[in-house]
Order: structure tokens, then sequence, then C-alpha cells
């Protein structure tokens, strides 16, 4: 059998040529663009700068037609020129308007304000005659300490037999609170439960099964205010 001696190298005595090495590329020039953010200008700031720029364009050897042609553009930016201007004038003649009515108000004001006095003398505080006279009468002024009646008064059933829970909203200015119960029935009279300093309690002693209505009131520097609304509750 034939052997071969893989330490022989054969040399085919060709050479290959490669060409010239390539020559690198050269970055593509960035291209400019014109930046005009035109909805971030107001109207005099736009206007100036379209007036710059029609100036500039004008006989520039750079851009020798130019599309669209600035006469077009210079017929526009005459019209909203002209339109700018009017709406200028016609925010001042807004101003002296206004100035003028508020004035002419004021004066019927003072006039209308004697004739209020006049009426107010002349009916000796006679409300149907104030209305007759095409005028409101004034709400009373609250006392000086006032407070308001207690509002979103609920009850509920209390933890053991013949007990009721009852809340309100505190009302601002009250120093105590007077709740008051009575069987929801038609001419039982109120029964004083308890005085307390806040906008809860508990109603204990009631009869189980029967109906029960409560109400409540704040007092305060004027002395008692209006009730509540009534909440009605069936003792547990």
């Amino acid at each position: 059998m034939a052997s071969f001696d893989s330490a022989l190298t054969f040399d085919s005595g060709v050479s290959f040529d490669e060409g010239p090495a390539p020559v690198p590329t050269q970055p593509r020039k960035r291209m400019a663009k014109p930046k005009l953010e035109l909805q971030k200008k107001t109207d005099d700031t736009f206007q100036n700068f379209v007036d710059a720029v029609l100036a500039a364009m004008t006989g520039n050897a750079n851009f020798p037609t130019p599309m669209p042609a600035l006469a077009d553009i210079t017929t526009q930016h005459t019209a909203f020129k002209d339109a700018l201007a009017a709406q200028k004038a016609a925010k001042i003649a807004l101003t002296q308007a206004t100035a003028a009515k508020d004035a002419a108000r004021d004066a019927v004001e003072t006039l209308v304000t004697h004739l209020a006095n006049y009426v107010e003398i002349a009916s000796s505080g006679e409300e149907a005659k104030i209305l007759s006279a095409g005028m409101q009468v004034r709400t009373p002024a609250a006392p000086v300490g006032a407070v308001a009646a207690p509002g979103d008064l609920a009850a509920s059933a209390g933890d053991n037999e013949g007990e009721v829970e009852l809340t309100c909203d505190p009302v601002a200015g009250a120093s105590s609170y007077e709740w008051q119960c009575r069987q929801h029935q038609d001419g039982t009279e109120w029964q004083a439960v308890k005085m307390s300093t806040n906008s809860r309690i508990t109603v204990t002693d009631l009869t189980p099964g029967a109906l029960y209505a409560f109400r409540v009131r704040a007092l305060g520097a004027a002395g008692p205010g209006p009730w509540s609304d009534e909440a009605v509750k069936r003792a547990p």
C-alpha cells in the first residue's frame, strides 16, 4: 500500500494580485435646514420675522427664483398686518368703551343707592311697601354667636338592648348639644335625653321594639340654634 508524507508541501507557483487598497469613504456633509417655529411666535414677532425674511430674500443672488414668489407672500403678509392693526385698534376701542360703561354704571349705582335710602325711610321699614318699589328686602343678619342646625343626624342600634346611638355633624361655634326623643306617634311630647359637649351620644333605657324619633340642637354664644331634622329608629 502507498504511503504519503504529510510533511511535504506543494508550491503551485501561482500568485494572486489583490488590487489597490480601498480609499476611505468621506462622511457625507450634513445638510442644514431652516428653523421657523412659527407657532411659537407672537403676532408682532411673526410680523417682524416675515418682514426680515422678505427683505433678506429680495435681490438675494443665492435664491434667484423663490417659490412661492415673494410678491405673493408680500400680498398675504400685507393683509395680515392690516388685520393685526385693526385688531389692536378694536382692543383699544373695547377698553375705552368698557371704561365708559363702568363709569356710567357707577353713576347709576350711586343714584339707585340714594333712592333705596329714600324708599327705606318713606316706607317706615314696611316690607310690602319696599317690595312694591321693585326692590328686595334684606335678610336679617344672624345674631353674633348664632349657631346652625346640626346636619346628618343618624340613629343606629346600640350594643345593648334598649340602646340607640345618635350622631350628627359638628356645628361651628357650638359649646354643647341638647338631645331629645319621643315615641314616634302623633301628640307625644318631646322628652329631654341629655346635654353633651360632643356630637355623639348613646340613649339608654328605651323600650325594646318601640319606634322613637330623635332630634338635636346646638348651643352657642347667642343661645340655642334651630333643631335638626328628625331621625327615626326602632329600639333594639
